[in-house]
């Protein structure tokens, strides 16, 4: 599939679509940087990051939960914040013993159990806040505005 695809010339392609998003990427980064800079917005942060903060992951893995925001990636699926947690907990479990991490692992499940309580048993981020956001800023205002503070403590308390 691989030899067809660069015989078809799909990577022409590629890189023709590639180029379309150059000059708004380009407008997009010139405007950032003409923008008087007391009028620049809030910093952006997730839910999920937040937590992942709070928990004490690096940097990096605060970076790789922030997509689980907004219930994974803003959809108002399941709560980002839990998938985060649970993550973390997994990772934590590993490094100190190893190996595989069971299924119903007790470090994992008590991560489950408080979430249950505080989110009062719903697992979608639309079901929690009653509403999906719009965008990354709207989500970022929920939760600096205290949104899901609740939730959050309950996960950060492990």
């Amino acid at each position: 599939m691989a030899t067809y695809f660069l015989l078809k010339g799909g990577t022409i392609g590629c890189f023709r679509r590639a180029a379309r998003y150059a000059p708004a990427a380009f407008r997009a980064i010139e405007s950032a940087f003409s923008a008087d800079a007391a009028a620049s917005p809030p910093p952006v942060v997730s839910c999920a990051a937040f937590l992942a903060e709070r928990m004490g992951a690096s940097d990096l893995h605060q970076t790789m939960v922030s997509g689980l925001a907004g219930g994974i990636g803003l959809s108002g699926g399941g709560c980002g914040a839990l998938g985060a947690a649970i993550w973390l907990a997994g990772m934590d479990v590993l490094r100190q013993h190893g190996g595989k991490l069971a299924f119903k692992d007790p470090k994992t499940t008590e991560v489950l159990e408080r979430y249950l309580k505080a989110a009062e048993y719903r697992f979608e981020c639309s079901e929690i806040v009653g509403r999906n956001f719009h965008d990354v800023g709207d989500h970022a205002a929920w939760v600096r505005g205290g949104g899901c503070a609740r939730i959050l403590d309950a996960l950060a308390a492990g």
